[in-house]
Formats: structure tokens, C-alpha cells, sequence
């Protein structure tokens, strides 16, 4: 029986749903009160989430897309810990303090978006399309001067999109038999 190619690729998809759903009602949040500080509690409350269902999804569905090679743990534990070295590296200098709302938050979506790329390897193809997708997006939005509830809508509306793609095969009954997931698969 053939595994599919990216193991972690259907609960990093549920993780991304949790996040991306989060992000999208914190954008509504500050569009509606034009504070920055009340887009936390539900990205934070999202990533939980997005958290608990990864941790189902692992009791459900252990051994049913395989387990994940170590270089897939590996490519995933160096793209988290790149991206929180380069937070680590602006909070420290004091980077964040110096910029307003919108600065900050393009920088971080972006931060969050080139991790992405480095998560192809453990993820699949995917991820290489969100981050690009993000890094677009920010860039759109940057140079259009959208409102920043849009910047941060955006961002959120890609994750919860790419997210349902990535963890249809934990809710269409797939098993570990097949392709990889790709837009053709």
C-alpha cells in the first residue's frame, strides 16, 4: 500500500483552518473597533484550535496517511525555529517598537509567509503555494494602501483556503492509499 507523500500535509491543513478562521475574525475585530491589540485573542484562539485539531486528528487518524520521515519532522522543527529566531531578532532590537500597526503587521504576516516555503519540504507543495500566495497578498495590499483589517482578512481568508485543500483527506474518507495531494490530485 502506497503512503501518501506528505503525511503531515491533512492535519497541517486543520491546523491551517484554525489559524486562518482566527485571523479572519480578528481582522473583523479590528475593522470594527480600529485597535491592532483585539486581533490576539482570536488568532490566539484559533491557533488553539487549530492545535486541538491536531492532536484529534493524530488519535483519529494515527497510521492512516503514514507516519512522516524525519527530514519532514526536520524541514518543519527548521522552518518554526527560523521564524522565531527572526521574531526573536526584531523584538530584541527593538524593530516592533519602532513601527506603527501596519508596518508591524505586514513584517509579521510576512515572517509567517516565508516560513512557508521552508515548510514545503515537510508539508508538500502547498505550502509553497500559500507562502508565495501571502507574500503576494502583502505586497498587493502594501502597494494599494488597503485598510489593514483587509491586509490581515486576506491573509487569514489564504490560510483557511489552502488549509480545507490540505485536510480534505481527513474528511472524504481517503486513506493512506494514493497520489500525493496536488491541485490535480
Amino acid at each position: 500500500m502506497q503512503k501518501i507523500t506528505w503525511p503531515m500535509q491533512p492535519t497541517g491543513g486543520g491546523f491551517l483552518i484554525g489559524i486562518g478562521a482566527g485571523i479572519a475574525v480578528g481582522a473583523g475585530t479590528v475593522a470594527a473597533t480600529g485597535a491592532l491589540q483585539t486581533f490576539l485573542s482570536p488568532m490566539l484562539a484559533g491557533a488553539a484550535a487549530g492545535a486541538a485539531f491536531l492532536i484529534a486528528a493524530r488519535v483519529w487518524g494515527s497510521g492512516r496517511f503514514g507516519r512522516p520521515s524525519r527530514s519532514h519532522v526536520l524541514a518543519m522543527l527548521v522552518a518554526i525555529a527560523l521564524e522565531i529566531g527572526v521574531f526573536w531578532a526584531l523584538a530584541a532590537g527593538g524593530w516592533f517598537n519602532a513601527w506603527d500597526g501596519r508596518t508591524y503587521m505586514s513584517v509579521a504576516l510576512g515572517i509567517v509567509s516565508a516560513h512557508f516555503l521552508v515548510m514545503r519540504l515537510s508539508h508538500g507543495p502547498p505550502m509553497l503555494w500559500l507562502g508565495v500566495a501571502g507574500l503576494a497578498w502583502i505586497a498587493l495590499a502594501d502597494g494599494l494602501r488597503l485598510p489593514l483589517a483587509v491586509l490581515i482578512l486576506g491573509d487569514g481568508l489564504l490560510k483557511l483556503g489552502v488549509g480545507a485543500a490540505m485536510a480534505r483527506p481527513m474528511f472524504s474518507g481517503a486513506s493512506a492509499a494514493g497520489p500525493p495531494l496536488t491541485p490535480a490530485g
